[in-house]
């Protein structure tokens, strides 16, 4: 955003009526990054903080309304100091008039993705109050980095959540007199080879390798599927370019956001090619507007929750077999400088909570479901922990009376979720590298022809569209502002009407049928 001005001050520069080449490319380059700056707008206003960027959090929203002015005000402040010059595209003109109050006809889309840089961005909706979660899969680039793969920041009910902790110091200038012999501490924390500040995963307690790896080429997209719909969103990222000396060692991400439940689903895989075991650990780092007794850990329940008295909350509860250690820091001072948050290049840290939850293994995986609900209440009626040698899962059930399953097979990519609402309502789900590509969420089994897959259904009336990996990003119509994240047209199936399935075709045989019988039944199918 720093060198939007100057990219301006160029366009103005060029008074000429003959087309020239570099400055139509930049001109679209700029506007294609305008368009990534305002699907990304955090909905209380302001930018996810991205690296080693100084943005600030916003300001706590959650004790005005929707549409209070001094909301919308900071909302209409960031948009025209940070995206600025709006007035000249539909795609940038409708977020900016959903911001600004001003628009109330409904935005075509809500969440993005931006295969080519690997940033994300989930939302429910455009209101302020809107649940959010920021994904950075970023690639490797020039220039200052930060060692932030896979992190994740998380607001709600006009309230953040998950934070990056900010920025170092760049000189001891900017530093205060009365900090400057901790300068050196502080900065090992907040500095540009630091990954405990980001919302990520250590491996050893070292931080990922972000300075010193080969720039990857521009012309290629992130590895990872993504999908969104009115029901759930998902989005994956894979990090392998090491932690410090460990070189082994990738870090796989999985994020899928139940929109309403106003939940998430963080599944961590830790795969290593060698053969020893490896300490991991997940880092999250809560906001300074909880107070160090307002982050609670219950270690018997595996669940962290935000506690306070007013205004929204945040649950996480954690599903693994492996044993947990968790531990939090609060403004800790020591061999290690822990639970700290700056908002800028200058000024001081404040005090914040990070909880940092360790488990150790050659391959592990964990589950997290992060619930946000608006005030102090819980939300989750129980849980089940499913997660054994095989698979990881859980089945949660609210208090409304939803329910939520997830399974995986360890170790690969499949996996199946499913929201069942109370009542008489669509289930909606999906169905993630299946070996059969079967819908089994209706009477009579269908068969699909796509391997992974999001679907509704009801009855025997259903449809299901397909889910791959996105290989570029478009806007189809600037008058329609809808992504388009794949070259080609999606694919999707509807409901025939009534079907019949004969529940006893041949299923898999051969020499390896031994090996085939280790079955594990995941949402009322079989996969082996």
């Amino acid at each position: 955003t720093g060198d939007l001005g100057g990219i301006e001050d160029l366009n103005r520069l060029w008074q000429g009526t003959t087309p020239w080449p570099g400055i139509l490319a930049l001109q679209k380059g700029e506007l294609y990054f305008r368009r990534l700056l305002a699907a990304s707008s955090l909905p209380m206003g302001g930018l996810p903080r991205n690296g080693n960027s100084s943005f600030a959090i916003p300001d706590s929203g959650w004790t005005h309304s929707p549409v209070q002015a001094s909301l919308l005000t900071g909302a209409r402040n960031s948009f025209t100091g940070q995206i600025a010059d709006a007035g000249k595209d539909t795609v940038t003109d409708v977020i900016q008039g959903k911001l600004w109050g001003s628009l109330t006809s409904v935005i075509p889309f809500s969440s993005v993705a931006f295969p080519h840089m690997g940033y994300y961005s989930l939302r429910k909706n455009w209101t302020p109050q809107s649940p959010y979660l920021w994904m950075n899969g970023a690639r490797q680039s020039r220039g200052h980095d930060s060692p932030d793969a896979n992190s994740i920041q998380v607001s709600a009910f006009g309230r953040s959540f998950l934070i990056v902790a900010g920025v170092q110091w760049y000189s001891t200038a900017d530093c205060p007199a009365s900090l400057q012999a901790e300068f050196g501490a502080f900065n090992k924390y907040f500095d540009e080879n630091s990954t405990w500040k980001a919302n990520t995963i250590l491996v050893n307690d070292s931080s990922q390798n972000r300075g010193g790896v080969a720039v990857e080429a521009y012309s290629t997209y992130k590895s990872g599927r993504f999908h969104t719909s009115d029901a759930m969103d998902l989005v994956e990222s894979t990090y392998d370019q090491g932690f410090q000396s460990i070189t082994d060692t990738k870090h796989f991400r999985r994020v899928v956001f139940i929109k309403a439940l106003n939940a998430w689903i963080i599944h961590d895989q830790l795969t290593n090619s060698g053969t020893t075991n490896r300490a991991y650990t997940q880092l999250w780092n809560y906001s300074p507007e909880f107070s160090e007794n307002q982050v609670v850990i219950d270690a018997t329940a595996k669940m962290v929750r935000t506690q306070s008295p007013q205004g929204p909350n945040l649950e996480d509860h954690i599903f693994a077999t492996q044993p947990l250690t968790f531990n939090k820091y609060y403004g800790a001072k020591g061999t290690r400088y822990l639970g700290w948050y700056k908002a800028g290049l200058g000024g001081s840290p404040t005090a914040k909570n990070d909880v940092h939850v360790r488990f150790s293994g050659k391959n592990a995986e964990i589950l997290n479901l992060f619930v946000a609900q608006p005030g102090a209440t819980s939300t989750v009626a129980s849980k089940t922990d499913l997660s054994n040698s095989t698979m990881v899962g859980f089945d949660v059930s609210f208090k409304n009376g939803d329910r939520l399953e997830y399974r995986a097979l360890r170790g690969t990519s499949q996996a199946s979720i499913k929201y069942s609402p109370a009542g008489n309502v669509a289930v909606a789900g999906m169905e993630l590298s299946s070996s059969d590509s079967l819908l089994t969420a209706i009477p009579s089994a269908t068969k699909l022809s796509f391997g992974s897959f999001a679907f509704t259904s009801q009855g025997t009336t259903w449809s299901a569209a397909e889910i791959a990996q996105p290989d570029q990003f478009s806007w189809s119509n600037a008058a329609l502002p809808v992504p388009s994240y794949f070259s080609r047209a999606m694919r999707t199936e509807k409901s025939p009407g009534p079907v019949t399935i004969n529940p006893q075709r041949p299923r898999h045989q051969g020499k390896d049928k031994a090996i085939s019988e280790i079955r594990y039944n995941l949402l009322g199918r079989t996969l082996r």
